[in-house]
């Protein structure tokens, strides 16, 4: 199979993508839920978010202030449209440690998540699905 490149090279271009991104993934009624834990689409998400750091752009955008925004906690928006949309996916309950592991790593993704606070999300999401 071939396939083009397809190349933003512009830094605002880079920026739209990732709100688009963020408004797709975490919006709170989705019109398609499995966009928020695609690994595929979880991985273009961190590649755009790592282009955006590597730009070293000025004042607000600058790496370090992205990276401080990169961290999850229980606070955050997305945190709890995370936990919306792993208790309603319909084979938590029936997922193994593992798999219920990776799938909440991509509904995170680009976000870094503490094992600590991975765990808590997982058990929480296991009460929430079993009620």
């Amino acid at each position: 199979m071939t396939t083009n490149d397809f190349v933003l090279s512009e830094i605002h271009e880079l920026l739209a993508l990732q709100r688009v991104l963020m408004e797709a993934r975490y919006c709170e009624i989705p019109s398609d839920t499995a966009i928020s834990a695609s690994p595929i689409v979880a991985d273009m998400h961190r590649k755009v978010l790592d282009a955006i750091i590597a730009a070293n752009l000025p004042a607000g955008l600058s790496p370090s202030n992205w990276e401080k925004w990169l961290v999850m906690d229980e606070s955050r928006r997305e945190w709890d449209i995370a936990l919306t949309r792993a208790s309603q996916y319909y084979a938590w309950n029936r997922s193994s440690d593992e798999e219920k592991r990776s799938f909440a790593l991509c509904l995170f993704s680009p976000f870094k998540v503490s094992e600590e606070l991975l765990s808590n999300f997982l058990l929480r999401v296991d009460e929430m699905a079993s009620e």
